[in-house]
């Protein structure tokens, strides 16, 4: 926490706003959880608020009953047991038309946490607000070291259980029996278990039809794996404890001796799409100049369009990866929720153009982060072929 707040005064001072003012009640804010080290199980229902300041110190507001909520943070503390005690508070702490940062953004609806009414009372006491998405950022969106390294590990790892169940699968193909999609799900599941990875949900495994639905979930065993089908793998898993940091990786395969061209294809401008991501923001960095997410999914898109995809491209080409699946940090997307911020030292993201036509869906997906001003593709090799028997 003491690092986060550290970090916190540092964005202040980088972004040039004066002070961050945090406000949380029913704990409906993970993010100023996270950066003020709030435990989840602590008592939380009435408002606290706290503004953290580009000097590093902190005023905090808590009500009378849990007045231990902010305990833990350095800097002078008010109670309050009325409304109105709580609005002069707030009016002490914030400077008149001082503005303030507030855990809110107009394009990123992950980031929109903060309660309206809070935002709605500091218009009122002419108190400008700002959006903190870049300081969020830069807090919590960005991985250390350690984060990298707790990365890196579960990226191998989780390729390393992708090529098992596929091995296994073409086995079991190759041999006549029967299996479904439920069964390869399990498998990697037992996978994860044996690696002591962990994981949000189970792995996505869609065989034919199922292929072109990007969120699909088999119930139970789901459906059966038939020969020449298209089967699209996508697993996640990170490392035990709050710092271990999510792989995330998709791979294609199709259960026959060949590839049929429509799906060799596709596959094909998939990849120069995901690979024309890597070239263009390696070079961005190697060129020490800015390179948004945003600008990212449109480079994305315009390759698939010369290969006449876009009508089936249904997502944005990658989000940010961190203890989360989908993380606090830059997302590459230029569409569904642009995301402005530039990609910074630690950022971490996967990048998984796909297509989803009718009769099948195909997407790739790597992981890679930012160290100084080269791009790391974790994970070994990317997929460049269609997996077949």
């Amino acid at each position: 926490m003491a690092d986060h707040l550290g970090r916190a005064a540092s964005a202040l001072r980088a972004a040039g706003i004066d002070g961050w003012l945090f406000y949380n009640v029913y704990h409906r804010d993970d993010v100023a959880d996270a950066i003020l080290g709030v435990p989840a199980d602590a008592m939380n229902t009435r408002p606290w608020a706290a503004l953290v300041r580009a000097d590093g110190t902190v005023s905090r507001i808590v009500h009378a009953i849990e007045a231990g909520v902010l305990a833990h943070l350095p800097g002078p503390v008010a109670t309050y047991a009325s409304r109105e005690e709580f609005v002069a508070r707030l009016r002490a702490a914030c400077p008149l038309r001082t503005p303030v940062a507030v855990n809110y953004s107009a394009t990123i609806p992950a980031l929109s946490l903060v309660d309206h009414g809070l935002v709605t009372l500091l218009r009122e006491l002419a108190i400008p607000v700002l959006p903190a998405e870049t300081l969020i950022q830069r807090v919590l969106g960005v991985l250390s070291a350690a984060g990298r390294a707790s990365h890196d590990r579960a990226a191998v790892q989780v390729r390393g259980v992708l090529d098992a169940a596929w091995q296994r699968l073409a086995d079991r193909l190759r041999g006549g029996a029967a299996v479904s999609e439920g069964e390869v799900r399990d498998w990697i599941s037992a996978a994860f278990e044996r690696h002591r990875l962990i994981t949000e949900e189970a792995p996505l495994v869609a065989a034919g039809k199922h292929s072109n639905d990007p969120h699909y979930q088999p119930a139970g065993a789901g459906a059966p794996i038939a020969a020449e089908q298209v089967v699209q793998f996508d697993l996640w898993a990170r490392e035990p404890g709050a710092d271990g940091v999510y792989a995330d990786i998709s791979w294609v395969a199709f259960t026959g001796p060949a590839v049929p061209a429509p799906v060799a294809e596709t596959f094909a401008a998939l990849c120069a799409a995901r690979d024309g991501a890597v070239a263009f923001i390696g070079e961005r960095l190697a060129a020490a100049q800015p390179v948004t997410g945003a600008e990212v999914d449109r480079h994305v898109r315009a390759i698939l369009d010369r290969h006449r995809l876009l009508p089936w491209v249904c997502h944005r080409t990658g989000h940010a990866i961190d203890t989360r699946l989908h993380g606090i940090g830059v997302n590459l997307d230029g569409v569904e929720f642009p995301d402005p911020r530039p990609l910074l030292d630690g950022s971490c993201f996967s990048i998984e153009p796909g297509a989803y036509r009718p009769e099948f869906g195909l997407r790739t997906e790597i992981n890679a982060y930012v160290q100084e001003r080269s791009l790391v593709v974790s994970g070994g090799a990317p997929q460049r072929e269609v997996l077949h028997l």
